[in-house]
């Protein structure tokens, strides 16, 4: 995730988007690393198509009681009711 966000650092700058993040440390989990750094850089890229002026990008990792989860937010617009509709749809 941290290697991710520094590959992007440069264009988050460019852009005035601040980013924070808060991943806690864990052990190896067993995924794929690369499918997860396109993920990462899928959505936070989609988060820089809307904040063409500037705006906050926060990533968080959390741990629950079963699993990790990754968050993304950012502080742009939002989806459009059409968007929502089709957010599952491939490509």
């Amino acid at each position: 995730v941290r290697t991710s966000l520094y590959s992007l650092q440069p264009q988050l700058a460019a852009q005035g988007v601040n980013f924070h993040f808060d991943l806690t440390d864990c052990d190896a989990l067993p995924i794929d690393g690369e499918m997860l750094r396109r993920a990462i850089v899928n959505i936070v890229l989609n988060a820089l198509d809307v904040l063409p002026s500037g705006g906050e990008l926060h990533i968080t990792t959390v741990m629950t009681s079963d699993r990790w989860e990754l968050e993304i937010a950012d502080n742009g617009p939002g989806w459009s009711e059409d968007a929502l509709h089709r957010a599952a749809e491939p490509f």
